[in-house]
C-alpha cells in the first residue's frame, strides 16, 4: 500500500496545534539562524524532526545541511515564516492588553 502525501491542509493543522511550534518559530526569529540541536531545549527529537518537516513543507523554515566533520543542519525562518511570527507576536500583543475591550 502506498503512503498518500499529507495535505497541505493536514500539515498545517498539525502546525497550529503543536504546542511547540510557537516556541521553536520565535526563538529562530531571535536570531538569523540556529544550529537544530538549539530547538531541542523546547521538545525532544522526533517531535521536533516532525515539526520541520512540516514547517518547511509549509514553506516557513528552509533547512540547510552542512558537511563538517559532523553533518550540521541550519535553520532559518523564510519570508511566510517571519510573517507567522509576526502574526503569532500581534496576537500575544491582542491577548495581553487588558484595555482592547475598553
Amino acid at each position: 500500500m502506498l503512503k498518500e502525501k499529507p495535505s497541505r491542509n493536514l500539515e498545517t493543522e498539525r502546525l497550529l496545534n503543536n504546542r511547540y511550534t510557537v516556541k521553536c518559530l520565535s526563538y529562530i526569529s531571535e536570531r538569523t539562524e540556529i544550529k537544530k540541536t538549539e530547538l531541542l531545549k523546547f521538545c525532544n527529537a522526533n517531535a521536533l524532526s516532525n515539526l520541520l518537516k512540516d514547517a518547511e513543507t509549509a514553506n516557513l523554515v528552509e533547512v540547510r545541511e552542512e558537511r563538517h566533520p559532523q553533518t550540521v543542519y541550519k535553520i532559518s525562518l523564510t519570508e511566510k515564516g517571519e510573517h507567522v511570527v509576526g502574526m503569532y507576536k500581534r496576537i500575544e500583543s491582542l491577548m495581553n492588553d487588558e484595555n482592547i475591550l475598553e
